[in-house]
């Protein structure tokens, strides 16, 4: 990703660049970034990588700081990826690389982050609350926390 936001260039993210082309590209590439991102954060935290007390000390287990139920994650994921590649397939193909179009594409860009927004903000507020019940099992199932 770093890469390829030195190539287009940060100054891509502002709504008055000129290349349709950069500014769908780096919008697409940006949502699609922050919604994986939001996905590790909001459903699990970040997990520790192994149960050998090497592993424990770095990366640090960070659980998440306002846990969502991760099952109604999947569904804002899944939109913001299709926006981001809808985005994406705009700025590769430079379909909208028109300046008449510059106005439709700059407002269909805010109207997708708008979206993504949104849909978190409401899978944050209906799951409020939400604690996870259970320890993962090493084996991958998941059994119930015992009862002191």
């Amino acid at each position: 990703m770093f890469a390829v936001w030195v190539a287009v260039g940060p100054e891509s993210y502002s709504f008055g660049t000129q290349e349709s082309w950069k500014f769908a590209f780096i919008h697409g590439m940006t949502l699609i970034f922050h919604s994986g991102i939001w996905m590790i954060f909001a459903s699990s935290g970040i997990p520790p990588i192994g149960d050998a007390k090497h592993f424990r000390a770095f990366p640090p287990e960070l659980p998440a700081i306002v846990q969502a139920r991760p099952h109604d994650c999947i569904p804002a994921h899944k939109t913001d990826l299709l926006m981001g590649n809808v985005l994406l397939f705009i700025g590769f193909t430079s379909i909208l690389d028109d300046g008449k179009f510059d106005a439709l594409l700059k407002g269909g860009v805010a109207v997708c982050w708008t979206i993504a927004i949104l849909y978190k903000l409401k899978v944050h507020k209906d799951g409020w609350g939400y604690k996870i019940t259970a320890d993962p099992d090493p084996n991958g199932t998941v059994t119930p926390k015992k009862k002191d």
